[in-house]
């Protein structure tokens, strides 16, 4: 049985792996995955890159409920396959580590021009007479108009 610490790990790496495939990360975490699981052996790290390119593959078709769900399960998928890997090879623990860290920094970059806001993370927002514009959504964005003064509000 895997060590709980492991177990963890395993279930971050899981996430992080469909989280790079929307990252400019992917090619990197990609083949990173490939040497791991290959364990020098290059048809099979070439099998789980091509396994790794199907997956991106079915996601980008894919939105919301849809997407959200198939993501949820490529997630599973791949904490079952990195939980698999750290049981029989414990010492690439740092790798999935360091490859979780790669995910994470590069969603952790934002950047915005003039009269902008960028936000690494989800948004609540409340429209006071207007409405919302977004060029790029990653994430959830939450819209709450507040209420129209009535009578009792004025």
């Amino acid at each position: 049985m895997l060590p709980e610490a492991l177990a963890a790990l395993a279930a971050a790496g899981g996430t992080a792996v469909v989280s790079a495939m929307a990252t400019d990360t992917w090619e990197s975490v990609k083949a990173g995955l490939g040497r791991m699981f290959g364990r020098g052996d290059g048809a099979r790290a070439a099998a789980t890159e091509h396994r790794l390119e199907r997956a991106k593959a079915e996601l980008a078709v894919l939105s919301g409920v849809e997407l959200e769900r198939a993501g949820d399960a490529q997630a599973a998928a791949w904490r079952t396959r990195l939980a698999d890997l750290l049981e029989d090879h414990p010492e690439v623990a740092d790798q999935v580590r360091t490859m979780i860290a790669q995910v994470q920094a590069s969603k952790a970059t934002v950047t915005a021009g003039d009269h902008a806001v960028a936000v690494g993370g989800d948004v609540t927002m409340e429209a006071t007479g207007g409405g919302v514009a977004a060029v790029m959504i990653e994430g959830s964005v939450l819209t709450n108009r507040p209420p129209s003064p009535g009578p009792d509000r004025a």
